[in-house]
């Protein structure tokens, strides 16, 4: 039997961004699938016009090693996530 970490990223439910929630939430609000200034609910954007404000954080903040920007910010493969939860992961002391 395979046993693993249940790790799940601190996310803000207005901004999509890691590592505060809504509670503590200060900007304007960014629709998770477009980054545009909308609610979730409200987005009519296609799949292809999808696109992850967390990596696009990245690659201002890391201009030699861009990644993807083409999925949405709720995306379970996005290189942000993974990135969080392999920071995480790291964190962890048995």
């Amino acid at each position: 039997m395979q046993v693993d970490d249940y790790l799940v990223a601190k996310r803000c439910f207005r901004c999509s961004r890691y590592n505060h929630t809504q509670k503590e939430f200060k900007g304007e609000e960014v629709c998770p699938l477009c980054t545009a200034n909308h609610k979730l609910k409200e987005c009519k954007a296609a799949t292809s016009e999808h696109k992850c404000i967390n990596c696009i954080t990245y690659n201002k903040h890391q201009p030699h090693t861009q990644i993807d920007t083409a999925h949405s910010s709720l995306d379970k493969k996005c290189p942000s996530l993974m990135a969080v939860l392999d920071k995480y992961k790291k964190n962890i002391d048995y």
